[in-house]
């Protein structure tokens, strides 16, 4: 992983995700202690956009990752930060897309939060690429890509949005299929 410079401090980091929360500076990243990212996915909020000197650290989820593959996160509606995230559990082909959002609207606590699953994939010949999340109507929604080893290893581009605003509930059906070619990537900003 790389060193993240954080107002002075440095973290272990990959997957690294950049936006902002509130008004400010914002950076997430899945924690890589030993060569696999399970350590954790944290984020980092500067303590003002003018003087992003100073950050202050979360701890998103600290448990039950395989390796993370990718991160995004975004405000969720006024009720906080929400985040999403692609953890396989057998490299390459099949894993999770997880989802959690935070428990107060500072987007600064995580505590009592269950960790959801938006969609399982199989039979993938290669990990998720880039997952992006978004609200739509006030539910969040995340997209992702992966290759269907079924179909020749093209990309699939995959979009599934939760059935309330907060992301309690994720429909059961089959992931929306975007888009299908090789060596898809995606990002979405809405």
């Amino acid at each position: 992983g790389n060193q993240l410079p954080l107002g002075g401090a440095s973290v272990q980091a990959a997957r690294t995700f950049v936006s902002v929360v509130g008004s400010n500076p914002a950076v997430a990243w899945a924690s890589c202690p030993s060569g696999t990212c399970n350590g954790g996915i944290r984020y980092a909020i500067a303590s003002s956009n003018t003087n992003p000197n100073s950050w202050t650290t979360y701890a998103v989820v600290t448990s039950g990752l395989a390796d993370v593959a990718s991160v995004a996160f975004t405000n969720l509606n006024s009720t906080g930060v929400a985040f999403a995230w692609a953890d396989r559990t057998n490299n390459p082909g099949t894993g999770n897309i997880r989802y959690i959002n935070s428990a107060n609207s500072a987007g600064t606590s995580f505590a009592g939060i269950p960790v959801r699953t938006v969609s399982t994939y199989t039979n993938s010949a290669a990990n998720p690429g880039a997952v992006s999340i978004f609200t739509i109507n006030g539910r969040p929604g995340v997209v992702w890509s992966d290759a269907d080893a079924s179909n020749g290893n093209a990309g699939r581009t995959r979009f599934q949005r939760a059935s309330d605003q907060n992301g309690n509930t994720w429909p059961a059906t089959t992931p929306l299929q975007l888009l299908a070619s090789k060596n898809t990537r995606v990002q979405c900003q809405v």
